[in-house]
């Protein structure tokens, strides 16, 4: 999916996103590979120029990528999560900017604690 939005190609790379992310409601739950493709989705909306979307969808990342690491106890593995694994710090970084600094912190489900 990155591969193809990188080579200009944004409307394939939205048809595969979207597939991911049929992928991932219909399964419910996986163990890696969900905070990407949602990553992936939100960029590939951006691409084709639907910014209401793409928004909407680095939201919904966003919450599950934060409400995934409220369930880490240890607040150094929690911030590892957050800040080393690239595409959760890429999709907190992406709502950082598309819908606010303070977009962050409320969405914080964990020790009260925003994420740095």
């Amino acid at each position: 999916m990155p591969a193809l939005h990188a080579r200009g190609r944004p409307s394939e790379a939205l048809a595969e996103a979207r597939e991911a992310m049929a992928l991932l409601a219909s399964l419910g739950r996986v163990e890696e590979g969900e905070e990407l493709a949602r990553l992936v989705y939100a960029r590939a909306l951006e691409a084709i120029g639907d910014q209401p979307s793409a928004r909407a969808a680095i939201a919904d990342a966003r919450d599950h990528l934060l409400a995934t690491a409220a369930r880490i106890d240890d607040l150094r593995r929690r911030d590892g999560f957050l800040q080393n694994v690239s595409e959760n710090a890429q999709t907190l970084e992406l709502a950082r900017e598309w819908l606010g600094a303070a977009a962050i912190a409320p969405a914080f489900a964990g020790d009260g604690r925003p994420p740095a």
